[in-house]
């Protein structure tokens, strides 16, 4: 096992998953492991592959404000083209879940109270995502991969 081989960190990865493996449930590996692999997983990365599966959904979605490639929030702005607009963040149960919260005082607010927040969320965080969603349906693009 030499260092700098590439072997020699597959058979490190290897004991550490032979002993979790052992001396835990599996489910909880691999529950762990999967944890792992999504919370790492960049945020334009995200965006990038939600604006896609819009497209191909043929879900009006654009990218109204670019932040930080690899950390940056992520804001879905909905409109249901009734007049109601909801706020979503992206945020971090307690369970180690990613989940997405209307993070305005009701579900439905009307145009520029929507505006108001993200305008209010983009000077406290330059560095977020802003993704704008039309669809009287109000589907959430990032809920449907």
């Amino acid at each position: 096992m030499a260092i700098g081989n590439k072997k020699a960190g597959v058979q490190i990865f290897d004991f550490f998953a032979d002993y979790w493996v052992s001396h835990t449930a599996p489910g909880l590996f691999l529950a762990l492991l999967l944890e792992a692999v999504m919370a790492r997983v960049k945020s334009a990365i995200l965006v990038s592959a939600a604006l896609r599966f819009a497209d191909k959904e043929m879900i009006d979605c654009v990218l109204v404000h670019r932040g930080d490639a690899d950390a940056g929030a992520i804001f879905l702005h909905i409109d249901a083209r009734d007049g109601r607009h909801q706020i979503l963040a992206r945020s971090l149960g307690f369970d180690g879940v990613y989940d997405w919260q209307v993070i305005t005082s009701t579900p439905w607010v009307d145009a520029d109270a929507a505006k108001a927040r993200l305008d209010r969320e983009l000077a406290q965080d330059p560095d977020a995502f802003i993704v704008e969603v039309s669809d009287p349906a109000a589907r959430n693009p990032f809920l449907m991969f």
